[in-house]
């Protein structure tokens, strides 16, 4: 029983690392924009800019994250499968 929520915690914190990854490129993509625009005193052009850009790059890199974890059997099931085979 504690091999299988062990497994279920590890499938847990790899889907939280995609959702901690997707809010990072977001906002340094704005973070970004804001700076230029603080520099070039252009407010709100570059901080929307990036946080477009930032959320398109930040989406597509979900899609092919959540694809790959979804390939590639995660410890959860390895665990079930085991417990099967005993």
């Amino acid at each position: 029983m504690a091999a299988r929520d062990a497994g279920m915690m590890i499938a847990a914190l790899k889907y939280a690392g995609v959702g901690f990854q997707f809010v990072t490129e977001a906002g340094l993509c704005a973070l970004a924009g804001w700076w230029v625009d603080r520099k070039f005193d252009t407010s709100p052009w570059f901080i929307s800019a990036g946080a477009m850009f930032g959320v398109t790059i930040a989406t597509i890199s979900l899609v092919r994250s959540l694809d790959r974890l979804e390939k590639k059997p995660d410890a959860a099931e390895r665990v079930k499968d085991e417990d099967q085979r005993s």
